[in-house]
């Protein structure tokens, strides 16, 4: 293989890295239901507030992507149809009116909040317990995320920058497209 044959333009990186999340998304939804699905007997019908919630969350996750795993479709089981289903400080999903309707990662609270359902799934569930925490150093870069839009934070205009001729509104707020904006500081 050759770097051309591999390579992608920006365009088409912002399309492979959408289908990843949305491949990891799938996955990790699978991999949860089917761990509490083999620790638990009859995990909707459990006991546990949480684990009930767990598998539905994974559960309905999955079924998004199951007929249409390019384009997801929330597909709600009439057992889940306008419910909600929470295991505090992890992860939230309110079913309510997603029957039919695009898979959205609002509408469960996103990557970390899936994590956050593995992780509660590997150490509540199946009673693995994580192994010690190392000592990280505190990062030196900032991130923001809001919606699909990450901004680093720097503390001065890096040499390479292309500068960009972009009107700013009456208000002085810069437009950067998609209903986003730069916003002054003061």
């Amino acid at each position: 293989m050759r770097y051309g044959e591999t390579a992608l333009r920006q365009d088409q990186a912002e399309y492979a890295a959408h289908f990843l999340q949305r491949s990891a998304t799938y996955l990790l939804a699978v991999a949860v239901k089917d761990a509490i699905r083999a620790a638990v007997s009859d995990p909707k019908a459990s006991a546990e507030s949480d684990v009930r919630a767990a598998y539905q969350i994974a559960r309905v996750i999955r079924n998004a992507f199951a007929h249409a795993p390019l384009s997801p479709i929330w597909s709600i089981d009439s057992d889940c149809l306008n419910k909600t289903f929470e295991i505090a400080d992890v992860v939230r999903s309110d079913t309510t009116g997603l029957h039919g309707k695009a898979f959205d990662w609002h509408d469960y609270g996103g990557p970390l909040a899936l994590y956050r359902l593995a992780q509660f799934t590997r150490i509540q569930v199946l009673n693995d317990g994580p192994p010690p925490r190392k000592v990280l150093s505190i990062p030196t870069t900032v991130v923001y995320q809001q919606g699909n839009l990450i901004l680093r934070r720097v503390d001065e205009i890096p040499r390479d920058a292309i500068p960009v001729t972009i009107a700013r509104l009456p208000d002085g707020r810069i437009p950067l497209g998609g209903g986003y904006f730069l916003v002054p500081k003061d």
